[in-house]
């Protein structure tokens, strides 16, 4: 009897341990490494992104943040400077490189403006009513792209679902190093 009890408690702890398992799985593919790997913001022609090994020639999906959204592609030159790259610049360098950002300069700079990268293919990406939409997991869902201001800095979001409704998959933050006005949710 005590063998039947003992076997009962295993199941059920089993049970238990595996659901916490798959319940934590999930949560930890939001802003993971590889997913901080995968995607970057810009400003203008400097990609930031927690990589420290993209090389010339590695091309990344863009979706700029205007309104409407648009989507283009540019290739990594090499590591930016403070003198081609804002965020680098004295007054925001030491915070944005604290987030563990990398920073590379792109071409073409056709103005990228404030935007979204993302390495590698992107697949069937759309824009729907001036809002661009990609499936980036190849699972038939369209992440959509957003960036709202903070009261110091940029949140730029990647989103499964409707925009902050829930968490994003993955989210980034530039410093500017001064107050403005707040807009995100």
């Amino acid at each position: 009897m005590l063998n039947l009890k003992a076997l009962f408690l295993i199941a059920v702890f089993s049970l238990i341990s595996c659901e916490s398992f798959r319940e934590s799985s999930l949560k930890d593919h939001t802003n993971d490494k590889a997913m901080a790997e995968m995607f970057g913001w810009f400003d203008g022609n400097c990609f930031a992104i927690a990589s420290k090994s993209l090389s010339p020639g590695t091309e990344i999906f863009v979706v700029t943040l205007d309104s409407p959204q648009s989507i283009s592609s540019v290739k990594v030159v090499g590591s930016a400077n403070e003198q081609r790259c804002g965020p680098l610049s004295p007054d925001r360098r030491a915070q944005n490189i604290s987030e563990g950002l990398s920073f590379y300069e792109v071409k073409p700079d056709d103005g990228i403006g404030l935007a979204i990268g993302v390495i590698g293919e992107i697949s069937q990406p759309k824009i729907r009513e001036g809002v661009v939409q990609a499936d980036l997991g190849n699972d038939g869902t369209f992440e959509r792209f957003t960036l709202c201001a903070t009261s110091e800095g940029l949140s730029f979001d990647i989103w499964t679902s409707t925009p902050y409704e829930h968490e994003p998959i993955w989210s980034g933050y530039y410093y500017l190093g001064y107050d403005v006005e707040r807009t995100c949710p």
